[in-house]
């Protein structure tokens, strides 16, 4: 009862701590509530350090506050790794209900790039109605678009309702 910072502490100078529950019905959980932040913190150095796994069911993480009360993922000095193994189509997916999506890199060396690869297609569809629905913008080189196919259509179509514009500085080549 007394009101400080560690008014509990839990402590194994050897070996580990465990906390088991073995209910088999909703609501025999173990809850972790506070009324202020909650803090894990792990020291070994080693790649699994800290360890969320559901054996069954999902795993859901969720923020409900504010502009700025985000949910951040930083890793500092290491990668930021995201792999799904279920075989659907949707199988990773990114939403924002409101507002937009920023892909950055920020590198500046040879193959700090962004890469976007499938060993099927790859679809742009954007929905909004103005003449820049979809810019792809070289803001030093080129642009280079290629198709390696050795099939019938395996071809490069450009196909417009409207015109379609090809504008440079130095010559056109066909």
């Amino acid at each position: 009862t007394e009101d400080i910072p560690d008014a509990l502490t839990l402590t194994a100078s050897l070996g580990g701590i465990d906390i088991l529950s073995y209910g088999n019905t909703a609501g025999d959980d173990i809850d972790i509530k506070a009324s202020t932040s909650i803090n894990i913190e792990a020291n070994e150095n080693v790649p699994d350090a800290i360890t969320m796994k559901a054996a069954a069911g999902g795993i859901d993480i969720t923020a409900i506050g504010s502009a700025g009360e985000d949910i951040d993922i930083t890793a500092t000095g290491s990668s930021i790794n995201l792999k799904s193994t279920e075989d659907i189509a949707d199988a990773i997916t990114m939403i924002a209900t409101a507002g937009g999506i920023d892909i950055t890199s920020s590198g500046n060396t040879a193959g700090d790039d962004i890469d976007i690869k499938a060993t099927t297609s790859v679809n742009i569809e954007a929905n909004e109605n103005v003449p820049d629905a979809i810019t792809i913008k070289a803001t030093a080189g080129g642009i280079d678009i290629i198709s390696s196919g050795t099939d019938i259509g395996d071809n490069i179509d450009i196909e417009s309702t409207k015109s379609i514009n090809l504008t440079a500085t130095n010559d056109i080549v066909v």
